[in-house]
């Protein structure tokens, strides 16, 4: 069997960027037109073709979970199919009671700010210990600004 007949991935970015220069490596290293694919632009268009289109038959998507979900929704309607959803959850550090608290401020900072907070992983909330609740907080106002709470700042929400 060829390769293109069963094995093919499509790479969809909102813009040009990185994946193209994958797509040109793996042209250039031989793998046949329609293994690999790479195509931009707005997901309300390419991106809802590649989740409705029957043919795709495995599908991974980052991004929001309203989307997220809409896509599993739509992917697998009319059989099971494989799709991999990562919604940027709510993902915390957590500073215990014995944590090096200047650690753990920087920790905090590079794990929100690192990638400018473009990442999947990418730190939105930290639990703190309440034997040490008000200590981590200053390392990292050390590290830069505050952020006023209209903007998601720390009293922006009891809640969070």
């Amino acid at each position: 069997m060829p390769l293109e007949d069963d094995f093919c991935d499509i790479v969809k970015k909102a813009r040009m960027g990185q994946g193209l220069s994958v797509a040109d490596v793996a042209h250039k290293a031989g793998l046949p037109p329609g293994v690999f694919n790479y195509v931009t632009g707005p997901g309300a268009t390419v991106g809802q073709e590649l989740v409705d289109n029957d043919a795709v038959d495995g599908f991974v998507f980052t991004g929001s979970r309203a989307v997220g979900l809409g896509a599993f929704k739509t992917f697998t309607k009319t059989r099971p199919k494989p799709i991999i959803t990562e919604m940027g959850g709510k993902n915390p550090t957590i500073v215990t009671a014995s944590a090096d608290l200047e650690k753990a401020a920087l920790g905090v900072m590079r794990a929100a700010f690192g990638y400018g907070g473009q990442k999947c992983s990418a730190c939105s909330r930290v639990l703190v210990d309440r034997a040490v609740k008000a200590r981590p907080m200053i390392g990292i106002a050390r590290a830069g600004p505050p952020v006023p709470p209209a903007a998601g700042g720390a009293e922006a929400s009891k809640t969070d």
